[in-house]
């Protein structure tokens, strides 16, 4: 039941944050000339995000009713200890939308990754290795969206 609660709770966050985002994505100006435009892609990923949520919703409605009662009892410090990976992902995700408008797209995402990585990961013998991937991949994700796309990502205010 506790599980089911917590699904429930997660589903309705997840659906929240897809209202969001799709409200969002309506200020995102529309391109007439071409057929994708900055606005495609989360068009396409949102509606996605909202059915999964959906889907976590009723799967744990339908839990919460064939198991027993139990309380849900969330006391802060157990929740951070087991969290706290998901907190730093979430808050470097803040701080990645703070960074793509003053230092761009190229410098920011693979700081964000590599960040990312080395939380996730721990300690790893050879983290250069993420770093030197990441700045690749940051760089061709750069170059199919600039010159195949037509999709300009955001060069900065300070560069």
């Amino acid at each position: 039941m506790v599980k089911a609660k917590r699904d429930i709770i997660n589903a309705a966050v997840i659906l929240l944050f897809s209202g969001i985002i799709y409200f969002q994505i309506q200020n995102i100006p529309q391109n007439t000339q071409r057929a994708t435009d900055a606005a495609f892609f989360p068009r396409l990923v949102v509606p996605a995000l909202a059915a999964l949520g959906m889907c976590l919703l009723v799967t744990s409605i339908v839990r919460a009713i064939k198991q027993p009662n139990e309380k849900l009892l969330i006391n802060p410090k157990d929740f951070y200890r087991s969290n706290y990976k998901v907190i730093w992902v979430f808050g470097g995700c803040a701080l990645y939308l703070v960074a793509l408008q003053y230092l761009g797209f190229i410098i920011s995402t693979p700081l964000f990754l590599v960040g990312v990585y080395l939380l996730i990961a721990g300690k790893t013998r050879k983290p250069w290795i993420a770093v030197i991937g990441y700045v690749v991949f940051a760089a061709v994700i750069y170059v199919v969206f600039q010159q195949f796309l037509s999709v300009f990502l955001p060069t900065g205010q300070l560069l």
